[in-house]
């Protein structure tokens, strides 16, 4: 079930999600509880902080439309309620 929501989630962002505060996020981990009810998301960043926290600030703001889109996707008798968490943020110097 993690490995399902992990690839469409990541999906998600890739292709439908279109805010402009998204930056270059990667999904790097999905745990799901026992009961399939609820899913923590890790995601990291590439760019400074500011990107960092711009990309999850849009990030939590589209978690209905995610919610939604696997709802519409996914044949389940229940859709994971989804938290992000951001692990880490990679930068250039």
């Amino acid at each position: 079930m993690a490995e399902l929501l992990h690839q469409e989630i990541s999906r998600l962002i890739q292709y439908q999600a279109r805010d402009p505060r998204l930056g270059f996020v990667t999904v790097t981990d999905v745990e799901v509880t026992p009961d399939l009810r609820e899913a923590r998301i890790y995601v990291t960043v590439l760019g400074d902080d500011a990107a960092a926290r711009s990309s999850l600030a849009g990030l939590t703001s589209a978690a209905g439309y995610f919610q939604h889109e696997l709802g519409q996707t996914l044949t389940l008798r229940y859709i994971p309620s989804c938290s992000l968490n951001w692990i880490v943020h990679w930068s250039r110097d």
